[in-house]
């Protein structure tokens, strides 16, 4: 039997604090240690973190089990089966349901579930097809005849349920299950206008998977009322007490539910909305973020190390602009002026809003000089994979399935195994942001750098702002970080 996973201490080296990890299906996932081995909070804060990391990984693999698809449709037209029989009183066909049921949901439990067979089915366990032919008929005993008469109208009984059964009723239709898939196809149509992120398309329907499950999806909605979300914030508060959520985690959740109730009203498919839906009482404390930044001994150190020019290259466009891994994706030829050695755009997240300003960075040599050698000639993209395709891409599937791909923070991974840290990529960003913000001279154009929008008046003046106080902030940063020390070596 395979031995739980557990956290273990790893002692500092070098410039590395010591830090919680623990390893789970060959790979190591690791943890802020706090002020050391014997910080209770540290190590407490390290359980949560990776029980809900955990519950994450599971969850991903379930969705990504062979025949997944294949199990779920055929539990769900045996529970089908089952509530028809027993309604009817048919306990033989219940029991055999029950059966298959508890059947089909061990074998799906199974890491590598093998394929649905063919007497998996109901229909298959009803008709002898083999006897079809009329020859072959004719030739069978009186008795066995007449059984397969009875299983032909027994099956044509059942086809006659089955097709009523997997009709929609208005009353089905006012259920927790079917109301999700309306609005999640609502948010489908927001998708497909840009107003939202596929990204957020699919936190919503894991948060709201969590409410269908907890609250049960044949829920009728006309029960949604105070009590429904006191109820619902309870399951969520022993979540978290069993480690299985973060306050954080739990937030988002009981966020979305309150999401969804609030479309609900907005269609009219409410009449009211819960008294409680803005209560103070019913909130989760969330963990702030980690915003972890490098020193410039530790930019200077990973750029030095031996590092391939294109994830060099990654690192420079996030420090010489404030770039996102998306900004680094999307940044278009039309964008950037080799000649003038600058890169002229918005924030790729925020470049639907016309508050945001339009940033140019004046490049460094060492980024302008990288920037030139790797570009993809004559591609949509200024940067593209080896495949020619966008460095970063998310997808919905058709399953519904939430698919991202990040060659970026994948190149970044292969370096940080290399060099045995575990450091964020966000963090590059944020560390010029935080130099440029501790000069009095550049405090000013954090949120320009950043692709903010202005925040007040006064910065909302100053977006239209000549470009010198930026252009000699970019090239403090340059010298502040050691930047042509770093190339000078390699040179």
């Amino acid at each position: 039997m395979a031995r739980a996973a557990k956290l273990n201490w790893c002692e500092s080296s070098g410039n590395r604090k010591g830090r919680w990890r623990v390893r789970y299906q060959g790979k190591a996932y690791y943890f802020n240690g706090g002020r050391g081995k014997s910080d209770r909070d540290a190590k407490k804060a390290a359980e949560v973190a990776w029980a809900a990391k955990k519950q994450e990984i599971d969850a991903l693999a379930q969705l990504e089990k062979p025949h997944r698809e294949d199990y779920e449709q055929l539990i769900e037209e045996w529970r089908t089966i089952l509530a028809c029989a027993q309604e009817r009183e048919e306990d033989e066909t219940a029991r055999l349901a029950q059966t298959r049921i508890a059947m089909l949901e061990e074998r799906l439990a199974q890491a590598v579930p093998p394929p649905v067979a063919s007497h998996d089915r109901f229909t298959a366990l009803n008709i002898p097809y083999r006897f079809r032919a009329t020859n072959l008929f004719a030739e069978l005993p009186y008795d066995v005849r007449c059984q397969i008469v009875q299983d032909i109208s027994r099956k044509a009984v059942w086809d006659d349920r089955l097709a009523r059964a997997s009709t929609v009723s208005p009353e089905t239709d006012r259920t927790l299950g079917k109301l999700i898939d309306r609005f999640l196809a609502h948010q489908d149509g927001r998708l497909r206008q840009a107003q939202i992120s596929k990204a957020r398309r699919e936190s919503l329907r894991a948060h709201l998977s969590t409410l269908s499950s907890e609250v049960g999806e044949a829920t009728k909605i006309e029960e949604i009322s105070s009590e429904f979300l006191s109820k619902y914030h309870n399951a969520l508060s022993k979540m978290i007490d069993a480690n299985r959520l973060t306050q954080t985690t739990a937030s988002d959740k009981f966020a979305a539910a309150k999401t969804f109730i609030r479309w609900l009203w907005s269609e009219g498919i409410v009449m009211e909305l819960p008294r409680n839906i803005d209560s103070r009482e019913l909130r989760f404390t969330r963990t702030p973020r980690e915003h972890r930044q490098f020193t410039v001994e530790e930019v200077h150190d990973i750029l030095a190390s031996p590092t391939p020019d294109r994830t060099r290259l990654y690192i420079l466009l996030m420090l010489n602009c404030g770039f996102t891994q998306a900004d680094v994706a999307n940044l278009l030829p039309s964008e950037v002026d080799f000649e003038q050695g600058t890169i002229t755009r918005k924030r790729t997240k925020t470049r639907g809003k016309t508050s945001v300003p339009v940033v140019r960075y004046t490049l460094w040599p060492e980024t302008l000089t990288l920037l030139h050698q790797e570009q993809t000639e004559g591609g949509p993209r200024v940067l593209l994979n080896q495949r020619g395709e966008p460095l970063l891409t998310e997808t919905l599937l058709e399953s519904g399935k939430y698919q991202k791909t990040d060659n970026i923070r994948s190149a970044w991974h292969r370096l940080c195994k290399r060099r045995d840290v575990d450091l964020p990529l966000s963090g590059f960003r944020k560390t010029s942001a935080s130099l440029l913000r501790s000069q009095s001279r550049f405090a000013s154009i954090y949120d320009h750098f950043l692709g903010h929008a202005p925040r007040s008046v006064a910065d909302r003046h100053y977006a239209a702002a000549p470009q010198t106080v930026l252009e000699e902030g970019i090239r403090w940063l340059r010298e502040e970080l050691r930047i042509a020390e770093v190339f000078a070596v390699d040179a």
